[in-house]
């Protein structure tokens, strides 16, 4: 009986042993999660606001409008993140839930800041794109991009971001806390308010993350025309990946890269450093563009002998716009094969005609 007795008292201890290591874990995890969003936070002051803010037309740019509502976001969680590196420094493993959840129920309400900012999200990103059409601006967007890795967009989705994070991070915190304690009520308390502003903020991340695309893809293709936008908001970035030009010219295949977006295609030269510069591109407007899946023996005949291979002419298929006519070959049957998937997936459907596709 007294062997039982022990046996379930080990077994109760081992169990809140197991609990503790996992929320140090979690904790640990929201320190130093939180100490590298502050830094983020203030790289874009240091890289971005105020090279942005020197330039000549920074009035009419609307910079300020950008940035206005990252500095007291930044205050409130460098605030947070101080106040929950202090628990970890001073106090005992077992202190940190108590201590984390008394942080995090006062400072809910200020996390609530991100509001708006989120409010505004739409206004800064269209204000951003304005930036990326700029000359002046778009130079110091690229240097700013090599110093810090990423371009502005990904530092201003940031604060999207970290709200559901930390709500992520709590909810993990609250399966492995006793229900039954002040911390679990505490933290329980704090993840409610949370839920709230992060809600908001997933709806605002997924417009974001498209957003994201095509400004990557804006600020990293040189001479892209200024007809072309690639910002328009109504764009949807597709698929992107390397396919190979029949030039008639050379009679030689040209390498390039391959932008498809839901009305238009776009294909860049790359040079050996990674630059990539603007070729042409492909309207995919309906009842205008089509592709051929298969070339015929007409397209056959215009190549090379030495490209009549059955195993290489089965990598070839035709995009035409009735402007521009390519003749191009992917490197593989499965990469032909989801190319042209992605192709019949525009605008919900294709027909074909005697192998070709009209969309």
């Amino acid at each position: 009986m007294l062997q039982a007795v022990w046996r379930k008292r080990i077994l109760i201890e081992a169990r809140r042993i197991k609990q503790l290591r996992y929320c140090q874990a979690v904790m640990t995890e929201v320190v130093n999660s939180e100490n590298t969003y502050v830094e983020a936070l203030e790289r874009i002051k240091e890289v971005f606001e105020e090279p942005l803010s020197k330039l000549r037309n920074a009035k009419a740019l609307r910079v300020a409008e950008i940035f206005r509502d990252v500095h007291p976001i930044l205050l409130t969680h460098r605030t947070l993140r101080d106040d929950l590196s202090a628990i970890v420094r001073s106090q005992p493993i077992a202190q940190w839930p108590i201590g984390f959840a008394a942080i995090f129920k006062r400072i809910t309400p200020y996390l609530k800041q991100s509001s708006p900012y989120i409010d505004r999200f739409d206004t800064i990103m269209n204000l951003v794109d304005t930036l990326v059409r700029d000359k002046e601006a778009q130079k110091v967007l690229l240097e700013a991009q090599k110093k810090s890795n990423l371009n502005l967009h990904a530092h201003l989705i940031m604060p999207i971001q970290r709200v559901p994070r930390l709500e992520m991070l709590l909810k993990s915190l609250l399966e492995h806390t006793d229900p039954n304690t002040t911390e679990f009520r505490q933290l329980n308390l704090a993840l409610f308010d949370i839920k709230l502003v992060a809600a908001y903020c997933n709806q605002k991340k997924q417009e974001s993350d498209k957003r994201y695309q095509l400004c990557t893809i804006a600020l990293k293709v040189k001479n892209i025309p200024d007809t072309l936008n690639i910002l328009d908001a109504n764009r949807q970035f597709i698929h992107e990946g390397p396919l190979r030009v029949y030039v008639p010219d050379t009679k030689m295949l040209h390498s390039f890269t391959f932008f498809l977006f839901d009305s238009m295609m776009m294909w860049v030269d790359t040079d050996p450093i990674g630059d990539m510069t603007y070729k042409g591109s492909l309207s995919l407007e309906t009842g205008k563009f089509h592709i051929e899946r298969e070339l015929s023996q007409m397209h056959v005949n215009f190549l090379p002998a030495s490209m009549h291979a059955p195993s290489f002419v089965s990598l070839g298929f035709v995009l035409d716009d009735f402007n521009t006519l390519l003749v191009v070959f992917a490197l593989s049957l499965e990469q032909k094969a989801e190319w042209i998937r992605k192709f019949e997936n525009i605008h919900g459907g294709t027909s074909y005609i005697n192998g070709m596709t009209d969309l």
